[in-house]
């Protein structure tokens, strides 16, 4: 079955007949030799994650101003990406949305998602030059819930934005009477999901999640000042994932103890730069990290390597995620300070209905 679907895959990729490709993906399904491939692009100190499927691919963020030029729009070109299906502001941060602009100028972006203008917007140029750089293309306010098939087996989930929670969560504060909240605290959270489709062979069958990736932008996860505890209904939503991306940099503002012992990945990963002002990432942060049982790597884009034996200097990183029924895992590839390949086991008991 297997030499069925890689079969399929190069033929969708080829010049094949439109027909033959159209006729193997419905019987088929989706297969590649990487079934999932998630990109940590070291911007220095901001963020940007590439993510492909054979059937879409996402850009989340792009780090500061002129990162997407001098960073970004290399990297995807080195791969032969020149058309982004899904584009994800995290939040108005310049650190986050510095290079999208330039990234929107450059490639073709079928669809923007982003936390919309509930709450005031940055009357900053990097806003500005965004929202320019959008132009008439779909922009979407991400609702909580919105949940989008982007593989046949994949499935994009939001589950946070604009300072919101699915399934109407509690939060601490009574948000209606925030005039203005931390920015952080409106950040996008989603997941990314590989579904087993493959055995679905009764009436009430509901597909098993292999593996969950999760994302969160600044989310925060403590009641300080504008900012709000989101973490916490976050993760009851959420529940396990593999991997990760931490939240806010590493900060000591996210990464509460109940949000990361729900997710209780096998590894994460940290967009920082190296010597930067804020102290990323917090050392109390790290210790948590270091500390949790599933844990096994904390990759950093830059930074030194100063309490966790389980820090890795990763630079660019690279998650491949490879569905082989029950023995289904994903490596993660640095090259930073010389080349590493790490693997891991995946697959979980929990179910998660396609939509």
């Amino acid at each position: 079955m297997r030499k069925l679907y890689r079969l399929s895959s190069i033929l969708l990729t080829s010049d094949f007949c439109p027909l033959i490709s159209f006729l193997l993906f419905l019987t088929s399904g989706f297969c590649s030799a990487q079934d999932l491939i998630i990109h940590h692009i070291d911007v220095g100190q901001g963020d940007c994650t590439f993510i492909q499927t054979r059937w879409r691919t996402i850009l989340v963020d792009a780090g500061n101003n002129g990162m997407g030029k001098s960073t970004v729009i290399p990297y995807l070109k080195s791969l032969r990406i020149s058309h982004i299906n899904y584009l994800i502001a995290s939040h108005y941060h310049a650190d986050h949305i510095g290079g999208l602009g330039e990234v929107l100028n450059a490639l073709d972006v079928d669809t923007i998602f982003d936390r919309g203008t509930e709450h005031p917007v940055p009357k900053s140029k990097t806003y500005a030059d965004y929202v320019s750089s959008v132009g008439i293309r779909p922009r979407i306010a991400v609702q909580p819930g919105l949940t989008y098939q982007i593989a046949p087996d994949i499935i994009l989930h939001f589950i946070a934005a604009a300072g919101k929670c699915e399934r109407g969560q509690a939060m601490s504060h009574d948000l209606s009477a925030l005039s203005h909240m931390d920015e952080n605290s409106l950040s996008i959270a989603f997941t990314i999901t590989f579904v087993d489709t493959l055995r679905q062979s009764t009436t009430n069958y509901e597909p098993r999640t292999m593996f969950t990736y999760f994302s969160g932008g600044d989310l925060t996860g403590y009641d300080v000042g504008d900012a709000v505890d989101l973490e916490t209904p976050v993760a009851g939503v959420v529940g396990h994932a593999e991997a990760m991306k931490l939240n806010h940099h590493g900060s000591r503002s996210s990464t509460n103890p109940t949000f990361i012992s729900a997710l209780s990945p096998t590894c994460v990963f940290i967009s920082l730069g190296r010597n930067n002002s804020y102290g990323h990432p917090a050392p109390e942060v790290i210790a948590k990290l270091q500390q949790h049982p599933t844990i096994q790597w904390i990759y950093q884009t830059e930074g030194k390597i100063a309490v966790s034996r389980k820090q890795k200097i990763a630079g660019t990183s690279v998650l491949k995620f490879y569905a082989k029924g029950d023995s289904s895992y994903f490596t993660v590839e640095w090259n930073a300070e010389g080349k590493g390949l790490d693997r891991f086991s995946s697959g979980s008991s929990k179910s998660a209905t396609a939509p």
